[in-house]
């Protein structure tokens, strides 16, 4: 509900002035009915079982009336009096008959199905014609609601008191008055609507229902005056502030829940909950957690209340307001600089609040950092760091270090580093006990370090040398353990600091293989550009097995210089394909010439000695000799006769396509380690002839569909990647034209 500014105000105020004889003698909260399986098993707008119906009754002195239920700021007090209604489950509302106002209700409606455990708010009526009273003043008996036309409303649970089925609490009433809602808005009363059942709770703090034409009544001597009717499943709660007058003496008084003001009356009958205060627990972080400092701590909260709201979640550091949550899940967050204590508060609505346990923290500034690096390096610095927020005012450290003497060895080797303080200033020393794994470090200032000087701030304090033991494998790692740091003050005394967080020390192989394509004529690298994919011919490069079978993986490219990258965790073999299309006219690199120089081969003419990669070019069926076949295919392929040379690996002998067909290779490329280094890269001794080793046209070397990087991969291993260099081989350009045309996107 909502006001406009002073009409509230004024309006509660109008009439005589206060007395100090009490008009108001209690609110009366009845048991009406308790629901049972068969209200829930009916179709005509069950009730959950053990929903229970309550009915509000504000009972007053003779000649006191109702002027208003209400909430708004206390004028003099300056605090917030808050008119609720709730129920931790939503109240229930008959949609067929039911109304928002009791005395909507039709008197001959209340006998049907479930209309007379509808929820409403009331002027005395509990339908049009009639009153609603306690049961036990009811002077009719059973008599309108019953007999229930649908046979339900029949439970006698004791806890309610007089069966309905027998004083069903409405007698004959003729009254017309009704509520006026000063400041409010209609949408908040839905909840006891029949066409809302998501409700469970209605907050009024600036608004309320109204009735100063005429203070209401009750409907006989005992002047009890019905305003309401709840249905829930849930724990029913509420608070009340009332204004009420003197319809002889015209006199008014301001009856409030809490807190009342000057002239202001209070019953403990106002507010009826159950006795629960909010539960509140701080589930992280877990009480005596370690943070390094300047790591962010994450809050999280759980906090409810049966018969409340939850208003807000406070949270605070060593008694310290940090910061507040208005909304479930409740949580927060704030960097961590200082050891201390963290609480929560949470609050209801109605201002109960309930704190949680403690849960402490420990914040440590130091930290022995981790270090991973590749495993072909024999020792490792491990550096000592001051993190987060720092320190200030520390004259030297005193450092125990703990280590894995079967893995790792200190040195004795120590860096000063200079992020806190210049490294001319201080002094380490040191001694290292190997027999119990630990090592003492002492950090002091200098005899000619001026007066004042002190480490300050965040950064590295030294590094320390470690060897790698025999013990130690490849891959694999150690823990190095600072035990603890003592800090020693500029102006005395001094910190002791454990449960410092260990380092790991770990190796790894460097999987890094880096290689590069170039052309056998010129060593020109066989160029590709990613950024504009149309200028050069595309080269692909994929992880592979030895059968030269795609491995999952990333496509590589070769850049201008022809260099590439590739992960050898994704595959120790690369295949590397690059093909010219079938409908390419090839003259400019593949012509009669390339044949010619296959038939001074064949012919063994003793002016023409190719080398191997000549050889290889000229192998186009790719059968492992040179013949008649490969002069047959070149001269084809250049006149666009063929549109790929047929090959021994993806075609018959009768020139027809392989089942296993894969498209017939233009390049292949071989390692320039391996031509350099096998024999059978060499001229053969008794060349033209075969001497069983070397080439010549009767033994030509065969490119590996897929390379070999010649890594080892045994877990026992430590390789170094390197670098590789392939040769590229355009088949059938024996003379080598490739290098001498422009790039095009087709041939280069």
């Amino acid at each position: 509900m909502r006001v406009v500014c002073g009409t509230l105000l004024y309006i509660l105020f109008f009439g005589g002035a206060l007395v100090a004889q009490p008009g108001l003698d209690s609110v009366i909260i009845e048991t009406y009915y308790i629901s049972d399986s068969n209200d829930a098993g009916t179709s005509f707008f069950p009730v959950p079982a053990g929903a229970v119906t309550y009915r509000i009754y504000v009972d007053m002195a003779p000649d006191w009336g109702l002027q208003a239920i209400y909430g708004a700021t206390n004028s003099s007090t300056a605090e917030v009096d808050t008119f609720i209604i709730r129920s931790t489950q939503p109240f229930f509302n008959n949609e067929d008959r039911g109304r928002t106002f009791g005395y909507l209700i039709n008197t001959n409606n209340i006998d049907e199905h479930t209309v007379s455990l509808d929820s409403w708010f009331t002027t005395g009526r509990s339908a049009s014609t009639q009153a609603g009273v306690l049961k036990s003043e009811d002077t009719n008996g059973g008599i309108p609601a019953f007999p229930n036309l649908n046979g339900l409303l029949q439970n006698n649970d004791p806890a309610a008191g007089i069966p309905i089925s027998g004083s069903d609490g409405n007698i004959t009433w003729a009254s017309t008055t009704t509520w006026t809602a000063v400041g409010s808005i209609p949408t908040d009363l839905l909840i006891f609507d029949d066409l809302n059942l998501a409700g469970s709770q209605l907050l009024v703090s600036d608004g309320a229902l109204t009735s100063f034409a005429m203070p209401l009544q009750g409907p006989n001597a005992t002047n009890k005056l019905l305003i309401g009717q709840f249905t829930t499943a849930g724990e029913f709660s509420g608070q009340l502030n009332l204004q009420i007058k003197n319809n002889v003496t015209g006199e008014t008084q301001q009856w409030v829940a809490e807190t009342p003001g000057v002239g202001q009356y209070t019953s403990p009958s106002l507010t009826w909950r159950p006795d629960h205060p909010p539960v509140v627990e701080i589930v992280a972080p877990s009480d005596n957690v370690y943070y390094l400092s300047g790591e962010t701590v994450f809050l999280d909260v759980i906090a409810s209340d049966l018969d409340s709201a939850i208003a807000q979640v406070e949270f605070y550091f060593d008694g310290i307001f940090i910061g507040s949550d208005f909304s479930g899940p409740y949580n927060f967050s704030f960097t961590a600089t200082q050891s201390g204590m963290i609480t929560a508060i949470a609050t209801g609505d109605v201002g109960v609040q309930t704190t949680s346990v403690p849960v402490h923290i420990n914040v440590n500034p130091y930290i022995v950092q981790d270090v991973e690096q590749f495993c072909n390096q024999e020792n490792v610095f491990i550096p000592v760091t001051v993190i987060g927020a720092g320190i200030n005012d520390v004259t030297g450290f005193d450092i125990e270090l703990s280590f894995e003497v079967d893995r790792i060895v200190p040195t004795g080797v120590l860096i000063k580093r200079n992020d806190m303080l210049a490294q001319s200033l201080f002094n380490i020393d040191y001694s290292i006990d190997l027999f119990n794994q630990k090592m003492l470090i002492s950090v002091f200032l200098d005899s000619q370090a001026p007066l004042g000087t002190t480490f300050s701030g965040a950064g590295e304090l030294l590094w320390i040398e470690f060897d790698k033991r025999p013990a130690f494998r490849s891959v694999d790692s150690t823990v190095i353990a600072m035990v603890s740091v003592t800090e020693t003050y500029a102006g005395g005394g001094v910190e002791f600091i454990d449960s410092i967080p260990y380092s790991v020390f770990t190796t790894k192989r460097n999987t890094l293989f880096e290689g590069s394509l170039a052309f056998w004529a010129d060593h020109s690298p066989v160029q590709f550009d990613s950024s504009h994919m149309n200028d050069f011919l595309i080269t692909t490069i994929t992880p592979a097995n030895q059968s030269c079978v795609n491995l999952p993986g990333d496509t590589i490219l070769p850049d201008l210089g022809g260099a590439f990258m590739h992960d050898l965790d994704q595959g120790d073999y690369l295949l590397v394909e690059r093909d010219i299309a079938g409908s390419t006219d090839v003259q400019p690199v593949i012509n009669s010439f390339d044949a010619f120089l296959v038939r001074k081969l064949l012919l063994e003419d003793p002016a023409f000695m190719p080398d191997v990669y000549q050889l290889m070019s000229m192998d186009v069926n790719m059968d492992g000799v040179i013949s008649a076949g490969d002069v047959s295919q070149i001269n084809q392929r250049s006149l666009l006769v063929l549109d790929e040379f047929r090959q021994e690996w993806n075609y018959t002998a009768d020139g027809m396509q392989a089942p296993d067909y894969r498209r017939s290779r233009d390049w292949v490329f071989v390692d320039h380690k391996v031509t350099s280094l096998d024999p059978a890269y060499t001229r053969s001794s008794t060349y033209p002839h075969d001497n069983g080793v070397g080439y010549s046209r009767h033994r030509v070397p065969r490119a590996p569909c897929s390379i070999w990087t010649e890594v080892d991969t045994r877990p026992e291993a430590c390789p170094d990647a390197g670098i590789a260099t392939y040769i590229g081989i355009l088949l059938g350009d024996v003379n080598g034209n490739y290098k001498y045309i422009a790039r095009d996107g087709v041939l280069k």
